[in-house]
Parts: C-alpha cells; structure tokens; sequence
C-alpha cells in the first residue's frame, strides 16, 4: 500500500529522522494465512485534498488485486487503528455436509458452554474468557459443493487476542479434523 500511496501523488508526510519515511500506521495484523478484505491504513498527508479526488488518485495507481475502497479523514486526537479497531469478522470456508454442520454447531454450543478457551504460545498456557474475546456463537451456512460457511467475530484487547485458528482447533475435536479451504478477515471494526 506503501507504494500505491507513492505513486498517487498525495502529498504525504515524511518522518524526521536517520531513516525517514512515510507517516502511515496498518490497522491490527492479519494471522499467517489469514486473507483480508477491508484492511484499513492510516496516511499522514500535508496539505488537504478533496476526498473525492484523494480516492480516484489512489483507484488510478492501485493494482487490481489490491482494490482502495475508501477514503477519509480522521481527527488527529483519534486513536490508533491497532486500539479502536478491536473487532475482526471472519469467514471461514470447510469442506462439510450437513452433518459436519450439525457437528460443528454443537461444537460451538460447547465451546460456549465451557466459557474459556486454553491456547498454548510460545511454550506458555493462556486461557481466553470467550465472553471477552468472542463477540457472538459462531454461524454456520450450508453452501454449494460440500462447503460450509463458517463465520464469527473475535475480539482484542490489550491483554491479546484470540487467533481464529485457536478456534478453529478447538472446533475441531468434536469428533474429527475439520477441512479449511480458507481464513478471510471480511471486516475490521471499532465496534461489534
């Protein structure tokens, strides 16, 4: 995006400094191997350009398969992308019949029941509160050709956050290995 933003022309800030360059912060981070649909960046720009016009510069110089879909302006005072946008709605696609769908939702209604969810990193157990860090009962949609859509929302907070694959693995045990063709991030956002 760095370079999308480059070539646009915008006027963007450059930082002081040894190694100076542009002023921009990522929104939270996707998990290896985790798509993204609407990840959001923050440009520093200095001097104000129409949105209308910022948007159609940024469209003309963005390869397709990196699409601009939006742009505004925030007041300087606002926080971070990383501390407002806490809330990550996924979609997963399985491999499943309906009878994987009905294994998967009392998986869920489990899960839930049970009220945490233990998650070994990096040689250490830490154990999520799902009513913190899960925003709802996952949702499941019977699709075309054996796939289910699997889709919930997680939640970060500055103690960390649940990874969908965590999920994902703890979904998995009731009874067998669940069939992921794909992890999308479909929406990032500053409230459920």
């Amino acid at each position: 995006m760095e370079r999308v933003v480059r070539r646009s022309q915008l006027p963007y800030v450059i930082t002081a400094g040894f190694s100076a360059h542009m002023k921009h912060a990522f929104g939270p981070a996707l998990p290896v191997g985790t798509g993204g649909l609407a990840e959001l960046l923050d440009v520093w720009i200095s001097d104000y350009i129409p949105v209308s016009q910022a948007l159609q510069s940024l469209e003309e110089v963005a390869p397709v398969s990196l699409p601009v879909i939006a742009v505004s302006y925030i007041e300087k005072s606002t926080p971070s992308l990383q501390v407002s946008h806490r809330y990550s709605t996924y979609e997963v696609l399985l491999r499943a019949d309906a009878r994987k769908q009905a294994d998967i939702e009392r998986a869920c209604t489990g899960l839930l029941a049970s009220g945490s969810l233990a998650v070994q990193r990096k040689g250490k157990m830490k154990n999520f509160d799902l009513s913190r860090y899960l925003g709802s009962k996952p949702k499941t949609e019977l699709m075309e050709d054996d796939l289910l859509r699997l889709g919930f929302v997680l939640i970060a907070d500055e103690n960390g956050s649940l990874r969908p694959e965590n999920l994902l693995d703890a979904l998995s045990g009731y009874p067998d290995r669940l069939d992921v063709v794909s992890i999308t991030r479909v929406r990032l956002s500053d409230s459920l």
